[in-house]
């Protein structure tokens, strides 16, 4: 075991070694470009465009104390708006709760994401009713894809990732995802030498994973020009952490096409395409929501 690690590591200091000095400061998990986001969780609305297209983005936390806290407004503005865009919504991960390593998870998100579950049980009901879920974190797409990565880059043994593989292969759009630490590492190179946003390589795969979701929910925010019916605004609903970021992406055509394509190097082509789709959502007739319709990313 002594001499499987010592090569390992002697494995991984040559790939190091193989990559530019820039490269090869990101890809060790040092804090390449590192900024310290504090102080950008507070309540509040703000207003900007995405061609054109009008949006509010309403910063707030989603846990049970800021649900108790700011309740009132928060069903005032949802009430303002003709299609809300939430971080999560329930409906799309309800599913999942029987799923090995997922489910405890899942339970969770009860009083953690308290907002989202208390807005699709009763907070939408004096709302247009409509749903649109761009964050790839929403479904089982993005589950197959990143806690599998997650424990092939490091989080877990060989036998847990095997294990993770049979528990997702049932899962709606799960793909074969072929993750290393080796491809993780050469991502985490790429995104540090990338245009003027951070990424805090340092907290590693975490890091990682919360750009790729700001990435691909700016690059949607792009599409609803096309989607959305006339003088239809929306209300995205996130922290504002990643609001903030989800706003720069949004307006930096560049550096955004640059990190998705190495987000699509890294997941290939359909995992890719999976965690790209949009899913929209209507409260039926008889209550409860169902999804009416889904893009193929």
């Amino acid at each position: 075991m002594g001499e499987d690690s010592q090569e390992g590591g002697n494995s991984r200091r040559r790939f190091l070694m193989s990559l530019p000095p820039a490269l090869a400061l990101g890809a060790a998990g040092l804090a390449v470009n590192q900024s310290q986001e504090t102080g950008q969780n507070s309540f509040e609305l703000v207003n900007f465009s995405v061609g054109s297209v009008k949006i509010a983005g309403l910063k707030t936390e989603h846990d049970r104390d800021s649900l108790e806290i700011h309740q009132q407004e928060i069903e005032r503005y949802v009430q303002q708006y003709g299609l809300i865009i939430p971080e999560y919504f329930p409906p799309e991960y309800e599913n999942l709760t029987g799923v090995p390593l997922v489910g405890g998870t899942i339970k969770s998100y009860e009083k953690r994401n308290a907002l989202f579950t208390w807005l699709s049980q009763t907070g939408l009901n004096q709302s247009c009713g409509r749903v649109m879920v761009l964050d790839p974190a929403c479904g089982s797409e993005f589950i197959a894809s990143f806690v599998k990565g997650a424990v092939a880059t490091g989080l877990g043994g060989g036998a847990v990732a095997v294990k993770t593989n049979d528990e997702f292969s049932n899962l709606e759009g799960n793909t074969k995802n072929n993750v290393s630490r080796r491809k993780f590492l050469k991502v985490m190179a790429q995104l540090a030498v990338i245009g003027t946003s951070t990424v805090e390589l340092s907290n590693g795969y975490m890091a990682v994973e919360n750009d790729m979701r700001r990435v691909m929910v700016a690059e949607k925010l792009t599409w609803l020009g096309e989607i959305l019916e006339p003088g239809i605004r929306p209300l995205l609903i996130y922290p504002g952490t990643h609001m903030n970021k989800i706003i720069y992406y949004s307006q930096n055509h560049q550096e955004r096409q640059a990190r998705l394509e190495v987000y699509h190097q890294y997941l290939g082509e359909p995992a890719f395409n999976n965690l790209m789709a949009w899913r929209y959502w209507e409260r039926g007739e008889q209550g409860g929501w169902k999804r009416v319709g889904k893009s193929s990313g």
